[in-house]
């Protein structure tokens, strides 16, 4: 390591730095692709529980109609 010149050392932390740089851009790729799909997999699911608890709202509704017309 003693014989290693300025532009060899230069040279070798410019390549460790790309190095880290492209690792750092892997990941980032990574994380958005995770993220992307658990918020595509939180959508369904909101749509499921919306849907779910509107035809709750619905029956309800119903029931009360319902009851007022059975009422004197």
């Amino acid at each position: 390591m003693k014989n290693l010149t300025v532009n060899g050392s230069l040279t070798a932390a410019l390549l460790v730095l790309v190095l880290m740089i492209g690792a750092i851009r892997a990941l980032g790729f990574y994380s958005n692709s995770t993220s992307a799909r658990a918020i595509g997999e939180l959508s369904e699911v909101n749509v499921e529980q919306t849907n779910a608890i509107n035809r709750t709202q619905v029956s309800l509704l119903r029931a009360r109609l319902m009851l007022e017309s059975l009422s004197p």
